[in-house]
């Protein structure tokens, strides 16, 4: 099983902090997963909310880490209200 994940993963607000983004869109794969262990069961619980079969979950998840891996570069919090969880609702 693995660790918790570091509190310094989110900041004041409780949203996903800046420094594991950069630490992400510079390739630390430890940064990755903790992103991965972070918000994989968010994304399960939203796919059950959904409604889809148990059994495509996972490939849900894959595919929206996938799109998180290529897109990542892209990703800013130029606006209020921009989240790394709402990126990854609407990829869900």
């Amino acid at each position: 099983m693995s660790a918790e994940p570091d509190i310094a993963t989110f900041d004041n607000s409780g949203s996903t902090s800046s420094g594991l983004l950069e630490r992400i869109k510079g390739g630390e794969s430890d940064a990755w997963r903790c992103l991965v262990e972070l918000y994989t069961p968010l994304i399960y619980q939203w796919c059950r909310h959904c409604s889809l079969p148990a059994q495509d979950t996972a490939d849900i998840a894959q595919e929206v880490f996938a799109a998180v891996a290529s897109g990542i570069a892209e990703f800013h919090r130029d606006q209020t209200g921009d989240s790394l969880r709402g990126w990854l609702w609407t990829m869900t």
